[in-house]
C-alpha cells in the first residue's frame, strides 16, 4: 500500500516493537495490528518485525533502519533477531519486557538491549531492570548486593556488545554472542543443553540462571571470557 506519511528515523538502539507503534501512533492508526493490516494484509506479530517491511513503510535504507534493534531478517537464520550487524539468539531474549524507568521518564523510546537476558540493569541508573508488565517475574531479584555486583561486571558485557554490533568485519566465532552461548553451555545440565540444540520454541528464559549463586557464576565467568 506505499508509504506512510510520516517516518521519523529511529532512534539509536531503539527497540523495534517500540518504534512500530510509533509509527502508528503518528501514522493515526488504532494499533500497529490495524498498521500491518492496511499495509501488508496479514496480522501483526511482534516477533516478526522485518527489516524490509520497516524500510517499505519508512522508505529509510537499512543502514538507517539498524539503529532500530531486534529485528528479524528475510534471509536470516530461523529464530535469530538482528542487534547491528550481530545475530541474536531468541533464547538469549526475555519473554517479558523489562525496562530503566528512570530512563523512560528521560527518553521517549524502549531500549533494545533490555530484551536480552544477560543484561538485567540499567548501567546509567544503577538499578535492575523492571517488568513492564507488573504480573511478570524479574529475572533477577533486585537485591541491593546483587545488583552491585552486576553493575561491576555489565558495563563490559555492553561494550562488548556495542562493538561487535556495529563492525562489520567482526568474525562472529569472537562475538559477544558467541561467548554467550558457550558459556551457557558450559552452564547447562546434559538435559537441558540437549533440549536447547533441538529446540524449536522461540524462547527460552529457563536456559538463564535464576538462582543467584548461578546467576553470579554464569555473569562472573561471562565477564572472564570478555575481559581475557
Amino acid at each position: 500500500m506505499g508509504q506512510l506519511f510520516v517516518f521519523p528515523k529511529p532512534s539509536k538502539g531503539q527497540l523495534a516493537t517500540c518504534y512500530v507503534k510509533k509509527l502508528a501512533e503518528l501514522n493515526h492508526y488504532i494499533s500497529a495490528n490495524e498498521m500491518y493490516g492496511h499495509h501488508f494484509n496479514e496480522a501483526y506479530d511482534q516477533d516478526n518485525i522485518s527489516l524490509k517491511q520497516l524500510c517499505d513503510l519508512t522508505g529509510h535504507n537499512s543502514t538507517v533502519m539498524q539503529d532500530v534493534m531486534l529485528l528479524i531478517n528475510d534471509q536470516n537464520e530461523l529464530n535469530t533477531f538482528l542487534y547491528g550487524h550481530l545475530h541474536i539468539p531468541s533464547y538469549h531474549l526475555t519473554k517479558e519486557l523489562f525496562v530503566c524507568r528512570s530512563c523512560l521518564e528521560e527518553q521517549s523510546f524502549m531500549e533494545g538491549k533490555w530484551r536480552i537476558a544477560w543484561l538485567p540493569c540499567c548501567t546509567k541508573h544503577h538499578k535492575a531492570l523492571t517488568p513492564f508488565n507488573y504480573s511478570a517475574e524479574p529475572i533477577y531479584e533486585p537485591d541491593k548486593q546483587v545488583i552491585e555486583t552486576l553493575l561491576q561486571i555489565q558495563p563490559a558485557l555492553e561494550r562488548a556488545l556495542d562493538n561487535d554490533a556495529f563492525n562489520k568485519d567482526l568474525n562472529t566465532d569472537n562475538s559477544i554472542v558467541a561467548k554467550v552461548d558457550k558459556q551457557l553451555k558450559r552452564s547447562l545440565k546434559p538435559d537441558k543443553l540437549e533440549s536447547l540444540n533441538h529446540r524449536n520454541k522461540k524462547y527460552s528464559r529457563r536456559y538463564f540462571p535464576y538462582k543467584r549463586s548461578e546467576a553470579f557464576l554464569f555473569m562472573e565467568c561471562l565477564y572472564d571470557q570478555i575481559v581475557a
